[in-house]
């Protein structure tokens, strides 16, 4: 798997037998990767072989007694669909037909790349693919120093305004584009990519990992990180399949246009790939991938519909004990859409706090709300003057420990003791074998004393073997607001040692009195 399939030389070194390559110049390959039909398989090799290239770079600095501070390589690397549409990082028309390669391995010189299938790509799939293998060639430009051409992103855009952009091209080349010009428009390429993302967020953590950057860096809350250049290249890989992916709008289906991932299952075999969705070409949950606008004018709005509904002719704090009563009222609060193309509506509140994207009833009667466990004792509705401030208690239930993880006397009394709850972090593979999150994170485990890899088939849960409870509110309630979080944390704790009926009611008067966003979301 890691090996490149073919590794050419090009450019000055070998242009009229090398007499133009001089101090300032740099080594030129073209290296071909091997057949890898995902971004995440074709960055997993990237950056495979990018410790290669480190290591070339080390010694070609020795052989040629530069100073070291620029790189010495330079790394076009691409797959056989580029070389057979004929598309550079630069726009060189004509780049891999008519150059001249000498072949890495046999020294054989010739003009122009082995071409089994020569095709005229639109000028939108060459511009999203050009930028794709520009975004290779930086990350894999390191000098011997250690300096690095691709560096983390910190603007105040979500993402770099030329990978948003590129992300546009891709959605007109794969018939997603919403007209004249937007091929062009940083947020029709930025939307694309959030979809994806949050379509796909339980098949990798990879995904769940960057879409959670993403919506942090679109202004949920969250600690702000930067994109990085691993980031960045896994993006650009994305945009690579979502180009290719389309079936229509004149882009071009490569010779295997199946990229979705494959996967294994419990005994190393290998078993059908993702599937893939009509027009979109996104790998996701049925045809459900495209995100609809919000039919409200703000989250609060939508809340306060979505709360009438739910607890209809409820003026006072209303309590819910019986299952079934919990099940239908928190079935229509949270019932799908969850999330749209301009934000997230409903969130939870617990310190940690985050968006609802998803939330289902388990078979065995717990609750799926996102990717955490519950076992929902009661809930309260409580309603307020202003819409505003309508929010719900959740009472959630202890479960039993997964078992996955050795407890020393105390442990959890302690940590009881520390944040008011205790829970575990696990992965869920193919629905019945338990991870434990290391496992999940590294994409791996051992079944039946075999090796079998998890990716793309395992979901994260979180379990609480405690008491536990939180508040649902509209993302732009007066409960968003960082000063209140401590007050509400301290509250919440106090519900689970005491009782929750008089937390709730001075809970209430508290959001009451708290000030409104001074924005609508």
């Amino acid at each position: 798997m890691w090996t490149a399939s073919a590794v050419y030389l090009f450019g000055s070194l070998i242009y009229k037998g090398g007499v133009q390559f001089g101090e300032s110049s740099d080594i030129d390959l073209v290296v071909i990767m091997p057949e890898l039909h995902d971004a995440l398989a074709r960055h997993r090799w990237l950056d495979k072989f990018s410790q290669h290239k480190d290591a070339l770079e080390i010694k070609l600095l020795r052989t040629l007694t530069r100073l070291g501070n620029e790189p010495l390589v330079s790394v076009v690397a691409v797959t056989r669909a580029e070389i057979e549409m004929d598309i550079h990082k630069d726009g060189h028309r004509e780049f891999f037909s008519s150059n001249t390669f000498r072949d890495f391995s046999t020294s054989v010189q010739t003009v122009g790349l082995p071409c089994m299938n020569p095709q005229k790509p639109t000028r939108f799939v060459a511009g999203a693919i050009g930028f794709v293998q520009k975004i290779r060639n930086e990350y894999l430009a390191v000098s011997p120093n250690g300096t690095a051409t691709l560096v983390p992103y910190v603007g105040s855009d979500p993402l770099p305004k030329r990978l948003m952009r590129a992300a546009a091209m891709a959605a007109h080349a794969s018939g997603q584009s919403q007209g004249p010009g937007a091929e062009h428009d940083v947020q029709e390429g930025l939307d694309l990519l959030t979809n994806y993302l949050y379509s796909n967020r339980s098949s990798n953590p990879a995904f769940r990992r960057l879409q959670d950057l993403l919506s942090v860096r679109r202004l949920a809350r969250g600690a702000h990180g930067p994109v990085t250049a691993s980031d960045q290249l896994l993006l650009a890989e994305l945009i690579y399949d979502l180009t290719l992916g389309g079936t229509s709008s004149g882009a071009i289906t490569p010779g295997k246009s199946n990229w979705g991932a494959t996967s294994v299952d419990e005994r190393g075999n290998q078993t059908t790939p993702a599937v893939i969705s009509g027009e979109a070409g996104l790998v996701g949950q049925g045809d459900a991938t495209a995100l609809l606008n919000m039919p409200h004018s703000s989250s609060t709005a939508f809340f306060a519909d979505r709360f009438a509904k739910a607890f209809p002719g409820v003026r006072d704090t209303t309590w819910f004990v019986k299952p079934h009563d919990v099940a239908m009222r928190l079935g229509e609060l949270l019932k799908p859409p969850l999330a749209f193309s301009d934000g997230t509506p409903i969130w939870w509140w617990r310190g940690g706090n985050l968006q609802i994207e998803r939330f289902e009833r388990l078979d065995s009667g717990e609750f799926l709300m996102n990717y955490e466990e519950l076992r929902i004792a009661r809930i309260a509705a409580v309603p307020s003057a202003s819409y505003h401030r309508n929010f719900v208690y959740i009472d959630v239930s202890a479960m039993p420990s997964t078992g996955l993880y050795e407890q020393k006397p105390n442990d959890v009394e302690r940590r009881v003791s520390e944040q008011g709850y205790d829970a575990e972090e696990y992965g869920l593979y193919r629905g019945r074998h338990l991870l434990t999150r290391a496992e999940y994170d590294d994409g791996a485990t051992t079944i039946d004393g075999v090796l079998v890899s998890t990716s793309g088939a395992s979901e994260l849960r979180v379990r609480y073997i405690t008491p536990y409870n939180f508040v649902i509110a509209a993302a732009n309630s007066p409960i968003n607001n960082m000063d209140f979080d401590h007050t509400l944390e301290e509250k919440l704790n106090e519900a689970l040692r005491s009782g929750a009926e008089g937390v709730v009611e001075e809970l209430r008067g508290l959001i009451r009195k708290l000030p409104l966003p001074t924005r609508a979301q």
